[in-house]
């Protein structure tokens, strides 16, 4: 009997064992296809879609230049006795930079004036010998030859006396010209002289660069693809090398009338207020000429817009499965794509990961943190469209171009 027994607990322990070994087993076979099933699923890079300020610009590289500059050579020759300034001086217009030797012009003044003093000693002569010769002449006393003769003694002394005052002038100039002053007011940023030398007119180097830096301007090439969309009073942005950290504000001044044959560029003149005097003559800068703005608009990555048959579109992201969304762009960004239609705020697209990707696929999102994007300075407005005519659209400005995308 008691074997019996044995046997049954034996059976029945092993029967039990069996049982959680089978749900074990389904257990983890479950645990499998549910790992398998989320595996299967693509695994995408997402960005949301933002509102803000969206623009397109032309960028180019220059110099920065004074907006005013003065080279300043001297009106005379001689030899430098004293100069005032150095690099870096600043001066207003007028003001004197250097003094000439002029011990020679002084001498000259003299000479002149005693030529001129005996000129006016002869004209006061033929005065005299005319008012002589015009009394003898009434009593017929005289041939109508001398009295004639006397006249034209009295006009040829008045001119040598005009002739003599106006040497004296010039002279007296050549002396005041030896002080070496400032046209403009600005910053004497180069010397080309030193005391003890001479300097002239035909010297190969001037005296002194006088730069007015309140105002700089930069000049750039950029491609005739541009021409169109630009005029005077356009908005720049400018960065410079030397201050990597700062944007600064730019207008265009001027645009040249001819595009280069050879290049297919043209350039603009960008002018900038430097009240702090932070940008310097010499200094590379980068400026990006906005063609096109838009402060309000919603946009996505470029990388999330596919190019089809139709236009572009997008792979939606929502509730975990993907949706080809067709959307139509406005302006081109250097990143982005203005978004017109198709997509609103907030929604997320894949940028990263469309490979392979189907209508209603389900998918594995990430989402990628977009940097955000800073306002042209300040960005113009593009306006609806409207009538144009060919040459209203060719001069008009690019805030207001009525074929911006």
């Amino acid at each position: 009997m008691n074997y019996l027994n044995r046997t049954r607990w034996v059976l029945l322990v092993s029967a039990v064992l069996l049982v959680l070994g089978a749900c074990s087993k389904n257990e983890d076979s479950s645990k499998t296809n549910d790992k398998k099933t989320d595996d299967s699923k693509a695994e995408v890079i997402v960005s949301k879609v933002q509102r803000g300020p969206i623009h397109k610009a032309f960028a180019a590289m220059g110099t920065i230049a004074a907006n005013d500059m003065a080279r300043v050579i001297p009106k005379v020759a001689g030899r430098v006795l004293r100069i005032y300034v150095s690099e870096g001086s600043n001066v207003s217009a007028g003001q004197v930079l250097m003094q000439l030797s002029d011990a020679e012009y002084n001498l000259g003044v003299r000479g002149y004036a005693a030529v001129a003093k005996l000129a006016e000693v002869g004209v006061e002569k033929s005065k005299r010998d005319l008012a002589r010769a015009e009394s003898l002449h009434k009593e017929q006393a005289i041939a109508e030859q001398s009295y004639q003769d006397a006249q034209s003694q009295l006009e040829a002394n008045k001119y040598q006396m005009e002739q003599a005052i106006a040497q004296v002038e010039n002279a007296k100039k050549a002396v005041s010209e030896c002080r070496v002053v400032s046209p403009i007011s600005g910053t004497v940023t180069s010397k080309f002289v030193n005391e003890g030398e001479l300097s002239a007119p035909q010297s190969p180097m001037p005296a002194f660069i006088v730069e007015n830096m309140s105002k700089v301007k930069l000049e750039v090439d950029l491609s005739e693809d541009a021409f169109g969309y630009l005029d005077v009073g356009s908005k720049c942005m400018v960065t410079v090398d030397a201050i990597p950290d700062r944007t600064f504000e730019g207008v265009i001044t001027k645009v040249f009338p001819s595009i280069n044959a050879i290049s297919k560029t043209f350039k603009v003149t960008i002018t900038m207020d430097n009240a702090d005097f932070k940008l310097r003559s010499g200094m590379t800068a980068r400026a990006k000429v906005v063609q096109k703005a838009r402060n309000d608009a919603i946009y996505a990555p470029k990388p999330a817009f596919l190019q089809g048959e139709e236009g572009f579109y997008v792979f939606k992201v929502s509730g975990g499965k993907v949706k080809k969304t067709p959307v139509k762009t406005g302006i081109e960004g250097d990143d982005t794509y203005e978004v017109l239609s198709g997509l609103q705020p907030g929604d997320f697209v894949v940028v990263e990961g469309q490979v392979g990707l189907n209508d209603g696929m389900e998918v594995k999102a990430k989402e990628k943190i977009a940097a955000p994007i800073q306002a042209p300075i300040p960005a113009p407005t593009v306006q609806p469209k409207g009538p144009e005519t060919p040459a209203s659209v060719q001069q008009k400005n690019p805030a207001s171009y009525p074929n911006a995308k």
